[in-house]
């Protein structure tokens, strides 16, 4: 440490004489350093809109609704930097992780809705059009693209990110989905514009209900908590299980909800215990209520011995 605070004591000093300022120990922000997806693309074989990238991609996307800031390609750089450095080896010894190359390394900014390139001053970059709605920076450590999803031409197997679109491009996707019962695309948007798909599928003469979609899908895309406002917990726990649920909402709420009994019904009090703990089943539940529910010689049954020991501390206190 002594060299380290020498060094910049000296340049302090050195520089200093000239006027010139030097500020040591300088804070950077660090907040906000999720990255919203990274996609290992060795073999460079994901089509459109990944056709473009390199060996590994990292990525943001801006929703029409967020704020678009010239800073946000710098943080994407920032963060990507910050990704590779510790899990691809550079700067830590110990690692056994294959070091990647900067060069094989691409950053892609997804525009969702109106959100465009033309909203951007680029700090100096050289941005070029490679193909419809695909932009590629050069000036940038890191291969950078751009991405308007609104313009962009998709394989087929990707046609389902024009949700993401401005209502007047989404309209075409969704039509072609209600139309084809494309099931993965007509579950996220029912989450998503439910009114709008809901008035698209009664033009085309195809209504659609929350029976005939894929609650699975829509949890996995869009969350849990919005799906829950939808279709509730009983058709969430039987499409996407009882774990995922409580780790969601807590024990508490899915015992109010569905009640602890229809829980221990479907899954089995065995498996109630499993996932969420004893300890925790008490605490939220409370003990003589599971006893209640149950029955004594039930729940004694579907204990292992370690949590028979912690039933008798605590039927003793």
């Amino acid at each position: 440490m002594v060299w380290d605070s020498s060094f910049k004591n000296m340049l302090k000093q050195l520089l200093g004489k000239a006027g010139i300022s030097v500020i040591t120990e300088t804070e950077v922000a660090t907040s906000n350093q999720r990255i919203d997806f990274v996609i290992p693309n060795n073999d460079q074989t994901i089509n459109s809109p990944f056709r473009h990238a390199k060996k590994l991609i990292i990525g943001e996307f801006k929703s029409e609704n967020d704020k678009l800031f010239n800073g946000d390609l710098l943080m994407l750089l920032s963060k990507a930097f910050s990704y590779i450095a510790p899990t691809h080896g550079y700067g830590n010894k110990k690692s056994e992780l294959e070091k990647i190359n900067v060069s094989d390394v691409s950053c892609i900014l997804f525009l969702g809705g109106k959100k465009s390139v033309k909203s951007l001053s680029f700090l100096g970059l050289n941005i070029n059009e490679i193909e419809k709605g695909v932009y590629e920076c050069s000036g940038t450590l890191l291969h950078l693209l751009i991405i308007e999803i609104d313009n962009i031409q998709l394989s087929r197997e990707y046609e389902a990110l024009k949700i993401f679109a401005t209502e007047k491009i989404r309209e075409k996707t969704l039509k072609a989905a209600i139309r084809s019962d494309n099931i993965f695309i007509n579950s996220v948007a029912y989450f998503l514009y439910k009114e709008e798909l809901m008035s698209l599928a009664e033009a085309e003469g195809k209504p659609i209900s929350s029976e005939s979609l894929s609650i699975r899908s829509a949890v996995e895309t869009i969350g849990l908590s919005r799906v829950l406002e939808e279709v509730g917990l009983s058709k969430v726990i039987e499409e996407v299980g009882l774990s995922k649920v409580i780790e969601e909402v807590g024990l508490s709420k899915v015992f109010e909800e569905v009640g602890l009994s229809k829980v221990i019904e479907e899954v089995g009090l065995s498996k109630v215990i499993e996932e969420v703990g004893l300890s925790k089943v008490f605490e939220e539940v409370g003990l003589s209520k599971v006893i209640e529910e149950v029955g004594l010689e039930n729940l004694v049954n579907s204990l292992s011995e370690g949590d028979k020991h912690t039933l008798r501390k605590l039927l003793d206190s």
